[in-house]
């Protein structure tokens, strides 16, 4: 997946985007909504999501989901802030856009959004097959684009396996 990425927090962005990036996305950074204008309108960058923080230096993330759902409709739009106010909430639920509060892992608004914004597929027996019938069009809810099937998933590593405790003799 293609991923903006509008963070301006550097050492909190660049933690999400080596995160995302382990999972195989390629990550457009951007520190301010200046950047984000520019990377959206380079014809060369295909963006499949937005993530974007809400207070940012030049204007609001939140905003800036709202204009994008109208500019890219298949690009899928998330905020994550740690200062969501009732009346963002409301805004957010009145355009239909995923939220979450910060601290967090972006693999995890990654997933959500695929789950967010999924509907339901017919079934098929072979995963090269054709679909033996459409889906139903359901116009009140967002338009989904066909993704690509997933690569490979890497394997777990272990990252604490140095603490577990060798058993002595005389235990």
């Amino acid at each position: 997946m293609n991923i903006l990425f509008i963070e301006d927090e550097k050492d909190l962005a660049h933690t999400a985007v080596t995160q995302l990036e382990m999972l195989g996305h390629q990550v457009y950074l951007a520190y301010n909504l200046s950047t984000a204008y520019e990377i959206v309108n380079q014809a060369s960058n295909p963006i499949d999501y937005i993530i974007t923080d809400h207070r940012l230096p030049d204007g609001m993330g939140i905003q800036f989901a709202i204009e994008m759902m109208q500019v890219r409709p298949k690009a899928k739009c998330a905020v994550v802030s740690g200062c969501l106010t009732d009346s963002d909430i409301d805004t957010l639920n009145e355009h239909g856009l995923l939220y979450r509060r910060k601290p967090l892992l972006y693999r995890k608004v990654v997933d959500e959004l695929r789950r967010f914004y999924a509907k339901a597929a017919p079934e098929m027996s072979d995963p090269y097959e054709a679909p033996k019938s459409e889906a139903v069009i359901d116009n009140n809810k967002p338009e989904v684009a066909v993704e690509p099937a997933e690569k490979e998933k890497a394997p777990k590593r272990k990252l604490l396996g140095f603490l577990k405790r060798k058993k002595s003799k005389g235990d």
